[in-house]
């Protein structure tokens, strides 16, 4: 079987484009309120085990190995955490908004704002790298964890 990004995009593209969905709707939800945010984050943890562990029992179902199922779902991480990064920096610049409560906590401490601003625009940039990383490390787990549960 051919077994390069394309055959993973084929295997995993449900699962992916309901994950991608979800980031951007996280993005929006972002501002709501902590209620709302805390209700959203516990959803997001199940979305975020039921996409990636899904991906590993349709990569395990279509006959290929859990090696196979890890980095499919290493390689929809790395995607999802590129679109996450992405639209956290447009967020910082179109909807400062989401972050206002953090920088008026931090200058209520006596920070001063614009070391807020600067040290929340590094941290938002930094996800251009980290995400991807991260997304890529739990990705890959929760689809290998999906696989092993697949019966032969």
């Amino acid at each position: 079987m051919k077994k390069g990004f394309g055959r993973m995009w084929e295997l995993a593209e449900i699962p992916a484009y309901i994950f991608i969905v979800w980031i951007v709707l996280s993005v929006l939800v972002a501002g709501m309120g902590m209620v709302t945010s805390i209700i959203w984050s516990i959803i997001g943890y199940v979305v975020f085990i039921g996409v990636f562990g899904y991906i590993g029992y349709i990569v395990k179902q279509s006959g290929e190995t859990t090696g196979y199922a890890a980095k499919t779902g290493a390689f929809i991480g790395v995607i999802g955490g590129l679109v996450a990064a992405v639209l956290a920096i447009i967020s910082f610049y179109y909807f400062p908004a989401i972050f206002t409560e953090t920088i008026n906590k931090a200058v209520a401490q006596g920070a001063p704002a614009d070391t807020i601003k600067t040290m929340v625009a590094i941290g938002v940039y930094a996800g251009i790298v980290i995400d991807p990383i991260i997304y890529a490390l739990f990705g890959a787990a929760l689809s290998a964890i999906g696989s092993l549960l697949v019966k032969k």
